[in-house]
């Protein structure tokens, strides 16, 4: 029997201004494309592809100093981008993912960037029945400004896995490394 193909596109556009009691002003822009190729019976490659940016609006922000804060600094921390966990890049531990000043603070506390860019590859091969073996490569980062974003600062991971695809979902068990 031949392959088969699946794909998965989304796109979100939020715009924020202020009402009421809220102050905060932005644009946000998020994009993801996944696709699925099922290479029967040899197992599923898929991939994951997230790019996001957000662009402050309002005010310039600035610092005790008088300086222009980080661009994140007029967005509300549950809108900006975090990555590092088992949904985004599974090398980096919860949030983790970033930059050390940028978008973390120089503890490594998580405090989230505008500019977002993760890619996920993966590949499944059946073991035995409803459980599979799979092998990633996870790559990206998490920018204070989504000008920011280039390729000499993508940190990547590799890892490895099994799941088991159970009535109510697959269940996972992955561990990955930084490279």
């Amino acid at each position: 029997s031949g392959g088969r193909f699946g794909a998965m596109s989304r796109m979100e556009l939020e715009f924020a201004w202020p009402l009421l009691s809220a102050t905060a002003e932005y644009l946000k822009l998020f994009a993801e494309q996944s696709l699925q190729f099922d290479l029967r019976p040899w197992g599923v490659v898929a991939a994951n592809l997230r790019l996001g940016g957000i662009e402050p609006l309002g005010d310039q922000v600035t610092d005790d100093d008088g300086f222009p804060a980080l661009p994140t600094a007029s967005i509300p921390i549950v809108k900006r981008f975090f990555g590092g966990g088992r949904t985004t890049h599974r090398a980096y531990e919860r949030d983790l993912l970033g930059i050390v000043g940028r978008t973390l603070n120089l503890e490594g506390e998580p405090t989230g960037g505008n500019g977002l860019l993760l890619l996920n590859l993966e590949y499944r091969a059946p073991v035995a029945g409803s459980v599979e073996a799979l092998a990633f490569l996870d790559a990206g980062n998490v920018w204070a400004d989504w000008r920011d974003i280039e390729l000499e600062s993508i940190r990547f991971g590799a890892g490895i896995g099994a799941r088991y695809l159970s009535p109510i979902g697959p269940l996972r068990l992955e561990m990955g490394w930084k490279l």
